[in-house]
């Protein structure tokens, strides 16, 4: 009989956790701010 591991499970829940991060971000729109941030450190040469 094999030994039954947690490491399955821990991988899906570190997966959908990122994903989870992730679709907030978007929701959130940080990533077109982030985006507005840099472009605006560009026109101000710095």
């Amino acid at each position: 009989m094999s030994m039954l591991t947690p490491t399955p499970l821990m991988g899906l829940v570190t997966g959908f956790w990122s994903f989870k991060t992730f679709a907030a971000a978007v929701e959130l729109e940080l990533f077109t701010k982030a985006r507005g941030w840099a472009d605006g450190d560009r026109r101000r040469g710095g």
